[in-house]
């Protein structure tokens, strides 16, 4: 992993895992972004795996706050994708909170639309045509202190 800025920094922590997978995170470590570059079986395998970590060192004092970021990737949900894409809304029930999604605007994004609507999950998600609306939708889910 080549971690770019450091914890100290308001600076986003951007975490390269590999050339088409980035975990980046935003807010002192309140938001995390999984920046998905392809829907190969190895990326969709190692974005799994990554967000299983994530997801089990989460605080659940806190709301978990994420945001899967297709946008460079002209994603399709193959079946694999989708069935690994159903294991992780599952995952960790004790930790609540909400997922924005981000895919630009088409018919496949319709599509998925209709997917991550009709599955069943822990978290509420929503999708957004870019990472501006997506920041703004999960900071107005954050708890006032």
């Amino acid at each position: 992993m080549n971690v770019e800025s450091s914890p100290q920094s308001t600076e986003p922590i951007v975490e390269q895992i590999t050339p088409y997978l980035r975990r980046e995170w935003f807010d002192n470590r309140q938001i995390v972004v999984f920046d998905i570059d392809n829907v190969i079986r190895e990326t969709v395998d190692k974005t799994y795996a990554l967000m299983q970590q994530t997801m089990i060192e989460w605080d659940l004092n806190r709301p978990y706050l994420a945001i899967n970021d297709f946008a460079t990737s002209h994603a399709a949900l193959s079946p694999y994708a989708q069935k690994q894409l159903r294991q992780i809304r599952m995952f960790r029930p004790e930790l609540k909170g909400y997922v924005a999604i981000v895919m630009p605007s088409g018919i496949v994004t319709s599509v998925i639309r209709i997917f991550v609507r009709t599955s069943p999950g822990i978290r509420e998600n929503e999708m957004f045509p870019n990472r501006e609306a997506a920041f703004q939708w999960l900071r107005s889910k954050r708890p006032v202190k």
